[in-house]
């Protein structure tokens, strides 16, 4: 729990306030789902970390890899 807790910390004190503003909806099969992909394009995120990995194909058509909890934490070295 406490590399968790690191993790979100660290993910934390680097967020900011980011508008949405693009509408390219509907694109993904839940309209909320929509609503996180335009916001990590706007933000120019690389990666939107879900459990949910099936209701994010295509993302990549956005310059954006969906990927596990898990699998994030491994690539940023918070988790073996």
């Amino acid at each position: 729990m406490p590399q968790i807790q690191g993790a979100v910390r660290r993910l934390v004190s680097q967020a900011h306030l980011q508008e949405v503003y693009f509408h390219w909806r509907p694109f993904l099969p839940d309209s909320d789902d929509d609503m996180v992909l335009e916001l990590a394009a706007a933000a120019r995120a690389k990666r939107i970390v879900t459990f949910n990995l099936k209701d994010f194909r295509g993302v990549e058509r956005f310059g954006v890899r969906a990927v596990k909890p898990r699998d994030f934490l491994i690539e940023i070295g918070e988790f073996k």
